[in-house]
């Protein structure tokens, strides 16, 4: 459910000072519907943050708002860390 009190909240602390980096792509954000529809743990409300303002930084440099696209390989990177790894050794001194 879309919480507009807290967009108009968002929108009027940032509206003269945010900095817009680039618009967020269609298909980002219809990715990202699609994958988490239904889901309560994804804002609406940062759809609509990407739909309505863009990528960029808020909160007056507090919060930036970027393409999670374009970090999946931290992602990845983290993936790599936590792949369970063993060790062996064959006990002699």
């Amino acid at each position: 459910m879309l919480h507009m009190n807290t967009i108009q909240q968002f929108i009027e602390r940032n509206q003269h000072t945010y900095v817009k980096h680039s618009d967020a792509p269609k298909e980002v954000i219809e990715k990202y519907k699609k994958m988490y529809q239904g889901q309560s743990y994804f804002p609406e409300e940062l759809i609509w943050i990407w739909e309505n303002m863009g990528f960029g930084v808020y909160e007056d440099g507090f919060l930036q708002i970027v393409n999670p696209d374009e970090y999946e390989f931290v992602f990845e990177y983290i993936d790599k860390l936590l792949e369970p790894t063993v060790v062996g050794g064959n006990g002699v001194r």
